[in-house]
């Protein structure tokens, strides 16, 4: 599945263990929604967060950000873009992302851009 991303929210949460994590769902231009959800309970989850979503999720990178709370997280969220198109691919009964595509007018010009979407729906 490949989702024209329009909007992003982040929910901040506790696992069925009490543990911290954070829900990241993907809104879709459709209105179909595509969620991941980031447990932040030890140091090893914290870094691999920090490395693969905030690093590439940042508007201003000038900025460093550390936080780990979820609820931080969700208060920062003015500092995070959503991608421009989310790849997921069927994994059981769920969707499993696996890439977020941030930067499309790098690899395809506008009129394909508009060509791709007119395309895909």
């Amino acid at each position: 599945m490949i989702m024209a991303c329009a909007d992003m929210r982040l929910t901040a949460g506790r696992n069925k263990f009490d543990k911290p994590q954070l829900k990241v769902t993907y809104v879709g231009q459709d209105g179909a929604e595509i969620h991941e959800v980031w447990p932040l309970s030890t140091k090893r989850q914290k870094e691999e967060f920090l490395a693969k979503f905030i690093n590439p999720h940042m508007v201003d990178r000038h900025r460093p950000f550390t936080d780990t709370a979820p609820s931080k997280i969700v208060r920062a969220e003015h500092r995070l873009r959503f991608p421009d198109f989310v790849v997921a691919r069927k994994n059981g009964r769920f969707w499993a992302i696996r890439d977020k595509i941030f930067d499309l007018n790098q690899f395809a010009s506008q009129q394909e851009v508009r060509t791709m979407l007119t395309n895909v729906a």
